[in-house]
């Protein structure tokens, strides 16, 4: 009963920074929208979602941070458990960072885009955050069931994406 407890409160705070992940990338996917739309880098409504993107990114690294102090303060995992998810949460936290940090190079470089790479870049950011989806999916996988079945599904669907995403960008 205990660790059925447990594991049920860690997979509601882990929930709790994916679900703020997912608004990360959302307002992300919305000023990507906005600037091909506008090719404006600079302009009122672009700014205000790369705001929002890192105003929401914040949020994640909160939440995240409370799942790490709940592992740690709480004991609720054996040793070695802990470091293995700190070390899959490490490298997931970088998604989002990356995809804040694309917004502000954009922003702050005030990057005109050609018309004729608008779909390309479109297409490019879609590719990514499915590769983002099967990487959540991944680690929630991993996090409920680490000896399931279930990992080589979406690492193979990750590596479709990213050989996707790689001969898109090479093109």
């Amino acid at each position: 009963m205990f660790f059925r407890k447990t594991k049920s409160i860690l997979l509601q705070t882990l929930d709790n920074y994916l679900k703020q992940v997912d608004i990360c990338f959302s307002n992300f996917k919305k000023s990507i929208d906005v600037y091909l739309k506008t090719g404006d880098a600079r302009g009122e409504e672009f700014t205000t979602l790369v705001n929002e993107t890192h105003h929401s990114e914040s949020l994640a690294d909160d939440r995240r941070r409370e799942f790490e102090v709940m592992l740690y303060r709480g004991n609720m995992l054996l040793p070695g458990s802990r470091g293995d998810i700190f070390t899959i949460l490490e490298a997931f936290d970088r998604l989002p960072n990356k995809a804040e940090t694309v917004l502000f190079i954009i922003h702050c470089q005030n990057i005109v885009l050609p018309q004729k790479y608008k779909e390309d870049v479109d297409n490019l950011v879609r590719i990514n955050i499915n590769a983002f989806q099967s990487t959540k999916n991944a680690f929630i996988s991993t996090f409920e069931n680490p000896s399931g079945g279930e990992i080589e599904k979406y690492v193979n669907e990750i590596d479709k994406h990213e050989s996707r995403s790689d001969r898109n960008e090479r093109s």
